[in-house]
């Protein structure tokens, strides 16, 4: 399982249009087969802060994910972020950022994990959304 999550800050007038490419984003992830999670959500204290959330079931599915159009569309929406964005990949025993992106995205080998690993893990993503939600 792969887990990529966006922490996205915006300023207030940008907030909609972003939340509504955001969404735009989400239709075609959810109607994938291997996505078992897609969400966005608003940080309660700053709500220009943005939070996107995507879990796939399985790693090559998500690598051709980050190769296609649709995530074209998200990396120009962080680069037009007000501030520095966040993305990061937990995968079984890691996080990745940017660095994994440009790998899947040139064609790089990227090594990836069994599934079973991932299930096997059992950990909670509880814990981690709430580190994030408190350094916003």
């Amino acid at each position: 399982m792969i887990r990529m999550s966006l922490r996205l800050p915006t300023d207030t007038h940008q907030t909609q249009a972003i939340t509504e490419a955001l969404r735009s984003l989400m239709r075609p992830a959810r109607s994938e087969a291997s996505c078992i999670r897609c969400e966005l959500l608003a940080d309660t204290q700053s709500p220009e802060v943005l939070l996107y959330i995507e879990e796939w079931i399985v790693t090559s599915d998500r690598e051709r994910q980050i190769s296609s159009p649709r995530f074209g569309v998200l990396l120009l929406l962080m680069e037009e972020a007000c501030g520095r964005p966040e993305l990061k990949f937990a995968l079984v025993g890691e996080t990745r950022g940017l660095e994994y992106v440009e790998a899947v995205r040139e064609g790089q080998p990227v090594k990836t994990w069994p599934v079973a690993s991932a299930v096997r893990d059992g950990r909670s993503h509880s814990e981690e959304e709430a580190r994030v939600g408190e350094e916003c």
